[in-house]
């Protein structure tokens, strides 16, 4: 039988009690690391000056560590009809309520193509439930539409104590 670090200590033997708490804090602490999922957008969106939510791309997490924090990285497939300049797309990360400037958008301007832009960012999360959720916008003319094909949002949670 081999030596297993991770394994409970059997009752009896003297350092018991610290190595056992040694191995519950390195269980606990593997426990909450590096939860993940990944959203792809469900239906298109043509985007207006106003913020809207890209359809699918919602996750509602839960965490309990007072050091939790999340991974996002936000993908928009957006197809650009623009035949002016100083037109934007804005795509954004909504976190409980709150966008930009909070958290990065993913820009692109004065383009008539398929274009991908992405964008990551390192999100603290109190204890608690949250909800992270694509959303985006354009200033201030042109055509922009969220398409399916790459549009997704992706959450690597790690939920530290």
């Amino acid at each position: 039988m081999g030596f297993n670090p991770f394994a409970p200590i059997s009752v009896g033997v003297s350092d018991t009690t610290q190595i056992n708490a040694l191995i519950q804090g390195v269980n606990t602490f593997l426990t909450g690391m590096a939860q993940s999922s990944a959203v792809p957008a469900t239906s298109a969106l043509t985007v207006g000056t106003s913020s809207a939510d890209v359809p699918g791309c919602s996750i509602t997490v839960t965490v309990t560590g007072a050091n939790a924090y999340a991974l996002v990285t936000m993908v928009f497939d957006v197809q650009a009809i623009v035949t002016t300049s100083n037109n934007v797309f804005l795509g954004q990360l909504n976190v409980d309520g709150v966008g930009a400037p909070t958290y990065p958008e993913a820009h692109a301007d004065d383009r008539t193509s398929r274009i991908t832009p992405a964008q990551s960012t390192k999100v603290p999360l109190a204890a608690g439930t949250h909800t992270l959720k694509l959303q985006a916008a354009k200033t201030p003319g042109g055509t922009f539409t969220v398409m399916t094909s790459h549009t997704n949002l992706t959450v690597i949670l790690f939920d530290l104590v």
